[in-house]
């Protein structure tokens, strides 16, 4: 349980903090499928724990025991909410006469406001739980169940990679018994390519929880001590080979960026203290880089593929195709959103108009083809990036609103954790680089139903809002 009880009866905070656990702990389970009446959040296996923790919250809200983040950032979302409203009110026209592949626009405008609106009632329950329960340890208390999350992902890829890198048949084999058991029936199979997925549906999903979770495991290897110490490099130093093996350049990007972070941070900002444990990282990741020499095949050609692949140059690399698709959807949101510059076209509204904004050139991919295709039933065209997604829908209003929110909260945070790092704390860095990983993502993923976005929202509004740092307070139920 994310706080421990001594009673033998529950309040409503303790179970709501079960709920909150639980969904941390299945969080990387993300091909998950059951309730189809969810729609995409049917996938989300945290979704479940979670439709719980948002329906205790609205108990409190019949009884009237509300309480909002005193926070500009709040501000910004609630009006960025409001500006998706009045975003659908202006484009009203073009909504209801959308269709393509069997949808409406109307359909999806609706669906997508309804999931953005449990999506923020979730980090508003997440953030009265933590708040009203400020402890000295809460940060570590969402740092231990992370820890268990990724474990049932390491354990899982324990059989994983000795079939993506020797072919293993007994691994092959218990993967196909145990995949029907946390998977969707179409994803159930044998995941292709040779790139490790974990339990998430794809590489590039679980590339998004590492995001969010690798900054809280390298923060173990500040806290801990002695023989406990060595585990935790150990544990890194598997993580960072389990990302090696997503074959996801956008997982290696934002893990350099997340490890440099906390270099830059430690360095420039902490104590002595933090500066020798900046060795077992470097330690670490030379350690993990040679793993990933030993197992793979042509490593250097590799590595220089992947390099060449942050470019359309490079058309003799594996990568090509995808960045056609890629750079060709996220070209099209931004012309997109030069149309309508103010409102966007409305929430949803991309895989409608982006046939008459992607660039000839483009459909050279069969990706993209697909995307653009009107038969039902067909791949629904994807932006591959959350902020040309809300410049293109919402305009450049609304995108404008979603990063001044993220970054009031983090200069917030990072007012008040540059202090600690003098007095010899790391966790409150760990929060603020766990978020800017995860905001990283968005350059790569269009979804915002990810609850890592949500979850790190809820914990930093009920850190910035403690009298102090780190407050030692306890407020009952």
């Amino acid at each position: 349980m994310f706080y421990a009880t001594h009673r033998n009866k529950l309040t409503i905070t303790e179970l709501t903090a079960i709920f909150f656990a639980t969904a941390l702990l299945v969080l990387p389970f993300n091909e998950f499928s059951s309730l189809s009446i969810l729609g995409e959040l049917s996938a989300e296996a945290a979704a479940y724990p979670m439709l719980l923790v948002v329906g205790l919250y609205s108990v409190r809200m019949l009884l009237g025991k509300i309480d909002f983040p005193k926070h500009v950032s709040f501000i910004f979302l609630l009006v960025f909410f409001g500006w998706i409203i009045i975003s659908g009110a202006v484009n009203f026209q073009s909504i209801i006469e959308n269709f393509t592949k069997g949808r409406t626009g109307y359909n999806k405008y609706v669906l997508q406001v309804i999931l953005f609106s449990f999506m923020l009632i979730s980090a508003l329950a997440v953030y009265r739980l933590v708040q009203r329960q400020w402890r000295e340890q809460t940060l570590f208390m969402l740092r231990r169940w992370l820890l268990y999350s990724f474990l049932l992902a390491a354990t899982y890829s324990l059989i994983e990679i000795p079939y993506i890198l020797f072919g293993a048949g007994w691994a092959s084999g218990l993967l196909e018994l145990i995949n029907p058991l946390i998977r969707s029936e179409e994803g159930a199979g044998l995941y292709g390519g040779n790139r490790l997925r974990s339990v998430s549906g794809e590489a590039s999903w679980f590339a998004m929880f590492m995001a969010f979770a690798l900054p809280w495991l390298l923060s173990y290897i500040f806290t801990e001590k002695g023989g406990k110490k060595w585990f935790y490099v150990g544990l890194n130093i598997y993580a960072i080979f389990m990302i090696y093996l997503t074959y996801s350049r956008t997982a290696y990007a934002i893990t350099a960026a997340e490890v440099m972070a906390f270099i830059s941070a430690v360095t420039g900002f902490g104590g002595l203290k933090f500066k020798k444990y900046l060795v077992l990282i470097l330690f670490g990741l030379v350690i993990s880089t040679t793993l990933y020499m030993v197992s793979t095949d042509r490593p250097y050609e590799r590595i220089e593929e992947i390099v060449m692949s942050l470019t359309t140059s490079g058309e003799e690399t594996g990568y090509y195709m995808s960045n056609i698709g890629r750079m060709g959807s996220q070209k099209a949101a931004w012309r997109m959103s030069l149309e309508w510059p103010i409102f966007g076209a409305g929430l949803g509204q991309y895989g409608f108009h982006m046939p008459d904004y992607i660039a000839s050139e483009a459909f050279i991919s069969d990706e993209v083809r697909r995307w653009v295709s009107t038969s039902e039933g067909t791949t629904w065209a994807s932006v591959h990036g959350i902020y040309p997604r809300f410049a293109a829908e919402t305009g450049i209003v609304g995108l404008s609103l979603w990063l001044l929110m993220w970054l009031t909260l983090c200069w917030s945070i990072w007012q008040r954790c540059r202090l600690s790092l003098k007095r010899g704390i790391i966790i409150e860095l760990t929060l603020l680089i766990s978020i800017g990983g995860t905001l990283l993502v968005g350059f790569n993923a269009d979804t915002f139903r990810f609850f890592g976005y949500w979850f790190l929202l809820a914990i930093g509004w009920a850190y910035v809002s403690a009298n102090s740092p780190i407050q030692k307070t306890v407020v009952t139920s």
